[in-house]
């Protein structure tokens, strides 16, 4: 939803890469993804409403990819 969550990963991560996908459609106003605090265990994510909106938004799923950063 539109509070900060942190996510630990399962695994250590050198220098972590976060790929989040887009929401699900559980509220009917649009959001984009935002992620921060990316470190070797954890990041923090959540979704933001366009600033013409309340700023609340429902429980929605994102799924996300943690990853090596490097030339694979």
């Amino acid at each position: 939803n539109h509070n900060w969550t942190t996510i630990n990963i399962s695994q250590p991560f050198f220098n972590p890469v976060v790929i989040a996908s887009d929401p699900s459609s559980n509220g009917k106003d649009p959001v984009a993804v935002q992620l921060r605090n990316i470190n070797s265990e954890s990041f923090q994510i959540r979704l933001q409403e366009s600033k013409y909106k309340d700023g609340n938004h429902a429980n929605e799923t994102v799924s996300y990819l943690v990853i090596e950063a490097g030339k694979w």
